[in-house]
């Protein structure tokens, strides 16, 4: 036997564990990478929003001329230079104080802009100017704004750097790659562990189904107790061993007695034969009478099981044609009669037809006719008609009848209700049996109904159009 895998790729387990982190991996890396995009924007609308005020601040003073030279301000973080049309600088930050222009800019009054530029113009001496305040390489926010001051239009510049931005995703985007896999890890432990947990009754139902076999279908399923699926499966897979059970019952039953019908013409066979080998019978037609009976008896037991183990594994009959039941009836009927011992009334059979086999039909009116030639007292009465679409063939006589508690048990296998039923009689106990197997492989049934005449009633209900 082929040893287990330690992890099995293909197993429900594994599947579940791989979907749920690559579910939950691709959700938690759009999710962190909205974080920081979102995180990102928010901080830089907030250094725009803090520059803007401040040029709009500046740009109050020009207005009125009052800037204050150089302009105060806490920290470095804003940068502010007021130049005139000509481009030259009139007032600006301490820390920028005596630079040129920070940006090449010059706006109309009334005018506004904002926009980001990689860098700001370099200085006399060849540095960039606001170096002390900002990395080199760091891009900056510029807002600009128009106004008419009493000295003429100037243009109120100020540069924000965008440096506290990238330090923000320079930090987020390192912390979040680490926790993306610690939370991966997480899920994927923790569905595997929830999953084997749930599919643990699967594997209980799986060591006790192994461990099932004909020998022991007594054997059930364990319940999980839970009313979930998995219970659910494990009743419906306990119904279907109560029914391998019934029919593993019943067929060795069928067998067992099989077996036993057999061996009684066959023992007095064998009897018969002997006997006459020791000592030759007087009256030798005699013999052969009685040794040709046995052998029908033994005939009709055989084509009687071999019938039912038939319809048993659901093989129907492929030579199906139309098939005159009222001329059926009056042939079988016929030979009933011949026996001088009951009559049979045929007065109530009307034409029909039906599509079937005409092995399976022969079979199926003989039986019937036997059954109840066999047990009646003087008369046979046999009607056949349509009625409602369906072909309606009743078979009565005036026996001792059948109790109510016992119509549907004499269709089981082997059955005899009593004395006059017994192997003495010529009866096999699976007329009956193959008379319902018959008519429900044709779509129809045949069933015990009330009686008519004083004795049992059978009623076979047939389709008038062929079973597809």
């Amino acid at each position: 036997m082929r040893k287990p895998r330690l992890l099995n790729l293909r197993g429900i387990r594994a599947r579940t564990t791989i979907i749920a982190v690559l579910v939950v991996g691709v959700a938690a890396a759009i999710a962190l990478a909205a974080l920081v995009i979102t995180a990102r924007s928010a901080l830089t609308g907030q250094i725009t929003s803090n520059a803007e005020a401040r040029a709009q601040d500046i740009g109050l003073l020009a207005k009125a001329g009052s800037v204050p030279d150089p302009i105060p301000g806490k920290g470095e973080a804003l940068l502010v230079q007021v130049v005139d049309s000509g481009g030259k600088v009139t007032a600006s930050s301490a820390s920028i104080n005596g630079q040129a222009a920070l940006v090449d800019l010059t706006l109309a009054p009334g005018q506004s802009r904002t926009c980001k530029v990689p860098a700001l113009a370099e200085s006399a001496g060849g540095e960039s100017a606001g170096e002390g305040g900002a990395d080199a390489g760091t891009s900056f926010l510029i807002t600009g704004v128009g106004v008419s001051s009493p000295a003429g239009p100037v243009t109120v510049i100020v540069a924000a750097s965008l440096d506290p931005v990238q330090q923000l995703v320079d930090v987020l985007v390192p912390r979040l790659s680490y926790g993306l896999p610690a939370i991966l890890l997480v899920v994927g432990v923790t569905v595997w562990l929830l999953t084997g947990r749930a599919l643990r009754p699967v594997e209980a139902i799986r060591i006790q189904a192994e461990a099932i076999s004909a020998t022991s279908l007594e054997r059930r399923l364990p319940l999980s107790g839970t009313s979930d699926e998995i219970e659910r499966l494990a009743l419906t897979m306990n119904r279907m061993l109560d029914r391998l059970e019934l029919s593993s019952l019943a067929q060795r039953q069928f067998v067992s007695d099989a077996s036993h019908e057999l061996k009684s013409p066959i023992a007095s066979m064998r009897t018969m034969l002997d006997v006459a080998r020791k000592e030759r019978p007087e009256d030798f037609d005699v013999f052969l009478d009685d040794l040709v009976a046995e052998d029908s008896r033994l005939e009709h037991l055989v084509r009687d099981l071999l019938t039912l183990a038939r319809f048993d594994e659901g093989t129907r009959s492929t030579n199906v044609v139309e098939v005159d039941l009222d001329d059926v009836l009056l042939q079988a009927t016929s030979a009933a009669a011949r026996s001088g011992v009951v009559a049979c009334d045929l007065s109530g059979v009307h034409p029909v037809r039906i599509t079937a086999s005409p092995d399976d039909v022969n079979s199926l009116i003989r039986n019937l006719l036997e059954n109840a030639v066999r047990h009646a007292a003087a008369c046979v009465w046999v009607t056949a008609d349509v009625t409602d679409g369906l072909v309606v063939v009743t078979v009565s006589d005036d026996g001792n009848g059948i109790a109510p508690s016992e119509r549907e048990r004499v269709f089981d296998r082997f059955v005899r209700l009593d004395d006059s039923r017994a192997r003495s009689e010529g009866g096999t106990g699976l007329g009956l049996a193959v008379c319902r197997a018959i008519a429900r492989s044709m779509g129809g049934d045949v069933i015990v109904g009330e009686p008519t005449h004083g004795g049992a009633t059978f009623v076979l209900h047939l389709p008038s159009e062929p079973l597809r």
